[in-house]
């Protein structure tokens, strides 16, 4: 075994899987009286799910048509939407773990009452799986299944310090506080580099010379480069970005010069297919089984009117968007796209 080959591969590991039921009842009153009702489609939208230290909260929204038909013999639509909220035992489930929730409708009955009063009521299942990142010393095997997984390029921590100057809109006499959050941290892998680029928010609170205190605002960007052997550019990049410090000194009663250090973790995966072993004993974990791949070529041509007369055509810039696909027996459906094209004379 010691000769096997194998490749670090960042996945999710499988904490838990359970099931659960919810009844969601409802009485509605139809904006008219009603012979009969026809049919009420239903559907389970903006499904969402949170794990709590071992349960995993499901929320979302059971989404009606209603077709009745009126005393005046038409058929008759209204829309009906019913939030609902289930909690499911998920045994070893941490919060801030990663959560997943499919939903179905088992089944869904009514009564009609004088005529214009819904009762209704709709038993749903939920299957969630709760999972955390994990890295995994994969034993590759040419004969085992091919699947498509993050491989890990490299990972590092650094920190990052930012300093600065601000101007008080008016004098003070001290700074009660200074806190601090980060937006739009991002990331960009390069060859062997990793690129960030963030803004820093500070909320400056301060006392002025006529002790009463006031509110300021500043937003600071900043950047940073991380070294990361082996990194390329298009290679995937996630970070975790965090405040370990904030110093600020005041000085002249309007200047307050401030210094921020960060703890970024930078971890660079790259796509991959490859075959690997199965472990009956080994950890469970959720990966895309690699069915088939497949390329095809097409050819698009279009004419296009300019907005005035060329003498030549310089460049054309295109590119393809609202790609969607599905799945269909032994083929895959490719529709709904769009080609955005550029032309510069």
């Amino acid at each position: 075994m010691a000769d096997q080959c194998t490749q670090l591969l960042k996945l999710d590991c499988l904490v838990c899987e359970s099931t659960g039921e919810a009844c969601v009842e409802s009485r509605f009153v139809l904006p008219r009286k009603a012979k009969k009702i026809a049919e009420i489609q239903a559907r389970v939208v903006d499904l969402c799910a949170e794990v709590i230290d071992c349960q995993v909260m499901v929320s979302g929204v059971l989404h009606k048509q209603i077709f009745f038909v009126g005393e005046d013999h038409h058929v008759h639509h209204v829309p009906e939407d019913v939030p609902f909220t289930v909690f499911i035992d998920c045994p070893g489930a941490v919060t801030g773990q990663n959560a997943t929730v499919s939903a179905r409708i088992v089944k869904l009955t009514h009564t009609l009452e004088f005529c214009q009063e819904l009762c209704q009521r709709a038993v749903l299942q939920f299957v969630v799986r709760v999972t955390e990142d994990c890295q995994v010393n994969a034993i590759l095997d040419p004969n085992g299944p091919l699947v498509k997984a993050e491989c890990v390029v490299g990972e590092t921590t650094r920190a990052v310090t930012v300093e600065n100057e601000v101007d008080l809109d008016r004098r003070a006499k001290k700074i009660r506080d200074v806190q601090v959050a980060l937006e739009h941290v991002k990331a960009e892998a390069s060859d062997g580099q990793v690129h960030l680029q963030g803004v820093i928010v500070k909320s400056i609170f301060y006392i002025s010379e006529d002790d009463v205190e006031f509110y300021q605002e500043e937003r600071v960007p900043f950047s940073a480069m991380v070294e990361v052997a082996g990194a390329e550019p298009g290679d995937n990049v996630s970070l975790k970005a965090q405040i370990l410090r904030v110093d600020r000194f005041l000085s002249n009663g309007r200047q307050v010069r401030q210094r921020i250090v960060l703890s970024v973790f930078v971890k660079v995966t790259r796509t991959c297919e490859l075959n690997v072993a199965e472990d009956a004993n080994g950890p469970q974990v959720m990966a895309s089984r690699v069915i088939s791949t497949n390329s095809r070529q097409i050819l698009v041509e279009n004419a296009a009117d300019l907005n005035r007369p060329a003498r030549k055509i310089q460049e054309i810039q295109a590119r393809v968007e609202d790609v969607a696909a599905e799945v269909i027996p032994n083929k895959v459906l490719i529709y709904n796209s769009r080609i955005d094209a550029r032309n510069h004379a």
